[in-house]
């Protein structure tokens, strides 16, 4: 079976396993913000 990381954390959801979050960025702004938001560091 081949599913994408979205899927696959949809399906992992859906029976109660965890996932870590995760934020797509599209550039340093937003590394800078979601690294806040995801309590890391760059």
């Amino acid at each position: 079976m081949h599913i994408h990381e979205y899927q696959a954390k949809t399906l992992f959801s859906r029976n109660n396993i965890k996932t870590p979050k995760g934020v797509l960025i599209a550039n340093t702004k937003e590394a800078s913000k979601a690294c806040s938001e995801l309590g890391g560091g760059i």
